[in-house]
């Protein structure tokens, strides 16, 4: 009879510890499986020191240790031992009960992922028609000559002020006004930017539109001629047209606009850290700030808010601490990437 090997004793105690009792019919212990193990091998192995170092040996010392504490063996802890296979129980509860309700859906929208090597100019809070003329023309000069391949806008690029909620000063631009000036705008940004892929995100402003129309105008809501796609025309211009609350994703930096993670406070960038747990860049709060956090694996985290290029003295907020600005952000094929948060001061670029 061949003499029984490591690998064989590995085996059996795989075999029998589901069953919690040895083939003697003993119970899984350290005693008897001592036991057991000293006339399995005809007392080559008769105490537990000899035992042990004949695991180590054998490179079974932790499995010989994992079935005292009672966990699972099944670890293979040398892949050229076959064990046995073991039938598994799968249990299905989603087939197995039925509640008699339909599932309640997700509120979840796949990221719109921008791939590869590339430069994006971000340009975000413009809020037409109250936008500031120079310090929005010093920043896109700026695009053209950093030579981006794709633009974002990247929320709050229209006012909306006629669809607003709040109090409304009646000599303010109208709503046809202003998407009549927006169309214009958009139009000129193509020229400009007559090969590069242009993105248009919708920010709080933008969702004033509809919001006006289920509040107001309930039975208009749908109508495709009423959308912000339809009176920007966003086919025309070739611009992808990306709706709130879904993810811009940018190599391994997340886009976002401020209202879809509601953060504030002091310290701007730390806020949105606390609340996305990843590198951002965000829109929204019309300051430029950002901050940088440490993993406990080494790797490090970077959040950035963006300046707006709107009036810095806006009605609703008169003294505040507002100011202009945009982003460049280089994306390398691997992910990683450079964000360039530029202010605009007087007219001027400034890092």
């Amino acid at each position: 009879m061949a003499k029984k090997t490591f690998a064989d004793f590995v085996i059996l105690m795989d075999k029998f510890y589901l069953k919690k009792k040895l083939p003697n019919g003993k119970s899984i212990s350290r005693e008897n499986v001592s036991q057991y193990f000293a006339k399995e091998y005809k007392g080559e192995y008769a105490n537990q020191k000899d035992q042990r170092k004949g695991l180590a040996e054998g490179g079974f010392r932790k499995l010989y240790t994992l079935w005292f504490r009672g966990i699972a063996p099944s670890i293979r802890i040398r892949p050229e031992i076959e064990r046995p296979a073991k039938e598994l129980r799968s249990i299905n509860l989603i087939d197995d009960i039925d509640l008699g309700i339909p599932d309640g859906g997700t509120n979840f929208i796949a990221p719109y992922v921008i791939t590869g090597a590339v430069k994006i100019g971000i340009l975000a809070d413009i809020h037409l028609p109250y936008h500031d003329l120079p310090v929005l023309k010093a920043a896109i000069k700026h695009l053209q000559k950093e030579n981006i391949d794709v633009l974002l806008l990247n929320g709050d690029i229209f006012d909306f002020y006629k669809c607003s909620r709040y109090q409304q000063i009646p000599n303010k631009p109208s709503l046809k006004a202003e998407l009549e000036m927006g169309r214009v705008f958009l139009r000129q940004l193509r020229q400009l930017f007559p090969t590069q892929k242009i993105l248009f995100k919708d920010g709080n402003h933008e969702n004033r539109l509809e919001n006006y129309i289920i509040n107001q105008a309930p039975a208009l809501y749908g109508v495709e001629s009423l959308t912000l796609s339809q009176l920007l025309e966003f086919n025309d211009l070739n611009i992808i047209h990306i709706k709130s609350h879904q993810l811009i994703q940018a190599g391994n930096l997340s886009i976002l606009h401020g209202h879809e993670i509601n953060a504030g406070g002091v310290n701007l960038a730390r806020s949105i850290y606390m609340k996305v747990g990843c590198s951002a860049l965000v829109a929204h709060n019309h300051k430029t700030s950002e901050v940088r956090f440490k993993t406990v694996q080494g790797n490090w985290h970077e959040v950035y808010t963006i300046g707006c290029l709107c009036d810095l003295y806006p009605d609703y907020a008169i003294f505040n601490q507002m100011n202009n600005g945009f982003a460049v952000v280089k994306v390398a094929a691997d992910g990683g990437f450079k964000v360039d948060n530029l202010r605009v001061d007087g007219g001027v670029v400034v890092r």
